[in-house]
């Protein structure tokens, strides 16, 4: 065997090395302590974010406004689809703001109970929310479906396959509803109706493989936004986080200022 030499003592100009320290071990002893953080908590001005001043809040405001769907229907209204609007008048838009809150105040609740029993008891909660006070904006919400129902926009006329679509679908006539800004799409309901929806094709059509599958998706994904009534409309949009977002977003400059539609196509 080989031997290695290994000195007895370091030799004098050499430095011994010194065992590496854990620059973190002393944390939480006398020697070491972490710095307390001072947490500041202003809730007494507006939620500026991202901006500098009050102005660019209201300049971006408007920027997105622009985007309404009352900004391009009239140049574009004979290559898109038959649209009606239906006033939302501002205490109307106060009252779905509230109700907005309140099934996301539920929600939130349902999502963290453990409780079988009490996760019935909030889901049954918010089916059952109050909507009376929109009673007179349902009313009109329904003249215009019952009057397509009867008597289809005559813009309509242009865009005939579509609707013999929309009809050879189900069997029931339905409209697409959105505000002047987005649609309901994120609305728990809509998404029950798309779970309902996407069983009911599959079943229809005998699906065989996944493509069948996505086919069927994308159809429900379409077809459960479909309403016929101003009574999905309502429970729809107080159900939408997008749509509690936009509210209060027109909300905050007051009546004056306010100006939104029921968009119905």
């Amino acid at each position: 065997q080989v031997g290695i030499a290994i000195p007895s003592r370091v030799m004098a100009d050499e430095q011994p090395i010194k065992p590496k320290k854990n620059p973190f071990a002393a944390i939480g002893t006398t020697k070491i302590q972490l710095k307390k953080t001072k947490i500041a908590n202003d809730k007494s001005g507006p939620q500026l974010t991202g901006y500098l001043t009050q102005q660019q809040v209201e300049e971006y405001d408007q920027y997105v406004k622009s985007f309404d769907i009352e900004s391009w229907y009239e140049p574009l209204k004979d290559v898109t689809f038959p649209t009606e609007y239906v006033q939302l008048r501002y205490e109307e838009a106060q009252v779905m703001h509230g109700l907005c809150e309140q099934i996301m105040k539920l929600n939130k609740s349902i999502a963290i109970t453990e409780d079988e029993a009490m996760k019935q008891k909030l889901m049954q909660q918010v089916n059952d929310v109050d909507t009376s006070q929109l009673a007179d904006l349902s009313q009109r919400i329904n003249a215009v479906i019952e009057k397509w129902k009867k008597e289809p926009s005559p813009a309509a006329s242009k865009n005939d396959a579509d609707v013999k679509q929309n009809d050879d679908d189900d069997g029931e006539f339905g409209v697409f509803v959105k505000l002047s800004s987005r649609s309901a799409k994120d609305a728990t309901d809509a998404q029950q109706r798309l779970q309902a929806l996407f069983v009911k094709y599959c079943r229809a059509n005998a699906v065989k493989d996944n493509n069948d599958k996505v086919r069927e998706m994308l159809k429900a994904a379409t077809h459960c936004m479909k309403v016929a009534n101003a009574k999905q409309v309502i429970s729809m949009f107080v159900n939408s986080e997008r749509i509690h977002h936009d509210i209060g977003s027109a909300l905050k400059y007051g009546a004056a200022k306010f100006s939104e539609n029921v968009v119905i196509r």
